[in-house]
């Protein structure tokens, strides 16, 4: 039995086309798409659908909820503020038959002894960090049973184990955090009873996604936010994480603007 699992593609069309032929290449039983395919880059409503027209298994993702509720009672806090500004650019771009789509898509998928969720069985929008315990599994995946778990959400992938099971992060197709401009997916294989897991890490074009981020005017709409995420496919680097933690406070009680944040922040980097 062999498994691939992509996620998080985050509008990076190119990527997405050349993990998803990579994956298929690789001949597996079953191929996963666990959400996020909207919001970061310029290229939303063609990756969602690529998705939706796969003919694979496709869950959604904390992105696409955001999109969903917007204009609604639960519309996230944060949605008028610079930091949504790539969910709104995305937002625009989507039909009434897109939001449906959108909100049809499964939470998750339970597979031959493999278990996919875009976060976790508690939520969309749980981190999971290195210093999880079996306790903190427990609370994530409560009434999982099977032999492997594989997620994506956090954009650094890596391989975590709940006593003996392997608990899969498969990192992100359009922001890979490998520290290069790479796609990043997961390949599982059970051999013999027993789960192996692999992250692939694929090349795309990414002089095409940078291209788009002019062609779409995203820059333009999306500022400071739309830099951080063309810097971050750039390097593979953690760089949104790391400007929220500097400056969030600040920008949110505007002590700071964030033309300001942006300029402190290429000289901090």
């Amino acid at each position: 039995m062999r498994v691939a699992v992509l996620s998080d593609v985050h509008g990076n069309l190119a990527a997405f086309e050349a993990a998803l032929a990579d994956a298929r290449a690789q001949s597996p039983d079953q191929i996963i798409l666990a959400g996020d395919y909207i919001n970061g880059g310029p290229d939303s409503q063609a990756c969602l659908h690529l998705a939706l027209n796969s003919g694979l298994v496709t869950l959604r993702g904390n992105h696409e909820r955001y999109v969903c509720q917007a204009g609604t009672l639960r519309q996230h806090v944060r949605w008028n503020t610079p930091w949504f500004s790539s969910v709104r650019f995305a937002y625009q771009s989507f039909s009434q038959a897109d939001f449906d789509a959108m909100r049809a898509l499964p939470y998750d998928y339970h597979g031959d002894d493999f278990y996919v969720v875009h976060s976790t069985t508690r939520d969309d929008h749980d981190f999971i960090d290195e210093n999880a315990t079996n306790a903190m599994f427990e609370r994530f995946f409560p009434g999982i049973k099977a032999g492997i778990i594989i997620r994506g959400h956090n954009h650094r992938h890596r391989i975590d184990y709940w006593g003996q099971r392997p608990v899969i992060t498969s990192g992100s197709v359009g922001i890979g955090l490998s520290g290069a401009p790479k796609a990043v997916y997961s390949l599982a294989t059970r051999k013999n009873g027993r789960w192996h897991a692999e992250h692939r890490y694929v090349d795309y074009d990414l002089e095409h996604t940078l291209k788009r981020f002019e062609e779409t005017a995203y820059l333009e709409y999306t500022g400071v936010i739309g830099k951080l995420y063309r810097l971050e496919l750039m390097t593979g680097k953690n760089i949104i994480v790391a400007f929220i933690e500097r400056y969030r406070d600040r920008l949110d009680s505007g002590q700071i603007t964030w033309d300001w944040a942006w300029d402190d922040f290429q000289r901090y980097c």
